[in-house]
């Protein structure tokens, strides 16, 4: 169960119904905790266990109205928030529940225009029950004017019904056979509206790897993106991760090895996409008002950026590539290779593939770094789903892992990973710093060992070799 509150505060606390989208349903629990923290609610809500994910409602506990805005202004797969007035397995029980609780909703009745409204997710209620079910009400004695476009009190009943099954018409279902029905006061919305403000295709600019709004939101959200905090972005590309956290109020700077996908200059791309050359990240950030929350980008390897202290970011919010768009890069010769005789000092530097287990060691090597103690690392991590084990999540004693949700596309799936370093490190002696990186570098060259063809100087994590695996159509490779 989720509690945010302070034991010493004797603050009475009221039932919400919160109302969610039916998508990215293994991300709702790790947003809404997250909003939470980021926004000082405290809120109380079932344990992981009991919260039945199918369903789009769930009753939460908060101190008032004022606490359901803050949840509301931040939850992308937040539909809309309620107090709750009642509810039941039938709607005898639900009028028994709502007449209960007069002293809640009382204060509503005398002059306030008001609406009455029937949601049913999963399920269509047919017109005909409409005025049937609304005049069981009638005990709310409600004597203001019916306003349906902007009433000062919104009531909705909410029927809480099973998803329907698979090629089964939603005529088909028999009405009335819902789980549950609710009854309260409309609060206020999510932020749904935000995958319109942000959604790639009308961005002026963006690439074939950008990321999609809903999932840069709900990145932005678990990395605890607000007013006053310093995000990084080290797989910047089109900056879709950049945007969201500048929106929610961090000042942020990227860095990525190809500059030419930060500043959008014309190229290859610019013919697949045409708007690649117009002016890049800092020209969409101007677009959407942010451009005062982007320090910098910076043309560069996430493993020698050269940081001189550590201990500075709040958070670093990345999808890192893993080669099915494009393919990860770093400065350095390829194992093997030699140093040509007629590289001059002033040529480019030669740059290698880099192995997606050696990237995801060295992104939370960086983060430990670089983090605050509390600060978030969020990135992505690529999973073979019949190899998956959970153990192929990169650990760190001086991290805590907050979150791990999927999004399945059959036989693979791509993981949003929430870490978090720890605020007492529970043990870890700051003296054994240098040990636990030198460890952690130890495990990285095993990876890349196994990378050159020595499979036994590692136990193969499912997103090793994930590029290969994918275009492969995830057959077993031979190594």
């Amino acid at each position: 169960m989720a509690d945010n509150s302070k034991p010493s505060e004797a603050v009475p606390l009221l039932p919400y119904l919160i109302l969610f989208s039916q998508s990215l349903l293994s991300y709702r629990l790790p947003e809404l905790d997250s909003i939470a923290l980021v926004t000082n609610v405290p809120l109380v809500r079932p344990p992981d266990e009991l919260c039945n994910l199918q369903s789009a409602c769930m009753v939460v506990h908060l101190r008032g109205d004022e606490d359901a805005r803050k949840l509301g202004s931040r939850g992308v797969l937040v539909k809309s928030i309620y107090e709750l007035y009642g509810l039941g397995k039938t709607y005898d029980e639900l009028h028994i529940d709502v007449q209960a609780s007069r002293s809640r909703w009382a204060k509503y009745v005398p002059d306030a225009s008001y609406a009455l409204d029937i949601l049913a997710p999963n399920h269509s209620v047919p017109r005909e029950r409409w005025a049937e079910t609304l005049k069981g009400f009638g005990y709310l004695s409600l004597s203001g004017r019916v306003d349906l476009k902007n009433p000062d009190v919104r009531l909705v009943t909410v029927e809480d019904y099973p998803p329907k099954a698979a090629n089964v018409g939603v005529k088909a279902f028999n009405d009335l056979r819902f789980r549950n029905v609710f009854f309260g006061r409309k609060v206020c919305d999510g932020q749904r509206d935000l995958i319109k403000k942000f959604d790639v295709k009308k961005r002026r600019y963006f690439g074939n790897t950008s990321m999609e709004a809903e999932i840069s939101i709900l990145m932005a959200n678990q990395a605890l993106a607000g007013p006053g905090k310093l995000h990084y972005d080290p797989f910047a590309g089109t900056g879709s991760m950049l945007y969201l956290s500048a929106h929610f109020g961090s000042y942020v700077f990227g860095s990525d090895l190809d500059g030419r996908q930060m500043r959008g200059q014309a190229g290859a791309d610019r013919i697949k996409h045409p708007k690649a050359g117009d002016g890049g990240i800092s020209a969409a950030a101007e677009s959407y008002r942010l451009q005062n929350r982007f320090i910098d980008l910076l043309t560069a390897d996430v493993t020698r950026v050269g940081w001189r202290r550590g201990g500075i970011l709040d958070g670093i919010i990345t999808d890192p590539p893993y080669g099915v768009r494009a393919g990860a890069k770093r400065l350095g010769l390829a194992p093997g290779a030699v140093v040509p005789p007629n590289l001059k000092p002033t040529s480019f530097p030669p740059i290698q593939d880099y192995a997606l287990p050696s990237l995801a060691s060295d992104l939370l090597l960086t983060a430990f770094h670089l983090l605050r103690p509390g600060g978030r690392l969020v990135y992505f991590l690529p999973t073979v789903n019949d190899e998956y084990q959970p153990t192929d999540v990169p650990e760190h004693p001086g991290m805590r892992l907050v979150a791990n949700s999927i999004q399945d596309f059959g036989k693979w799936a791509r993981r949003l990973i929430t870490m978090e370093k720890k605020r007492d490190m529970e043990g870890v002696e700051e003296a054994d710093e240098e040990e636990l990186i030198a460890a952690m570098r130890r495990l990285k060259a095993d990876w890349e060992e196994a990378e050159m063809g020595k499979p036994e100087a590692a136990r193969s994590v499912s997103h090793q070799d994930f590029r290969v695996k994918y275009f492969n159509r995830f057959t077993p490779v031979a190594r």
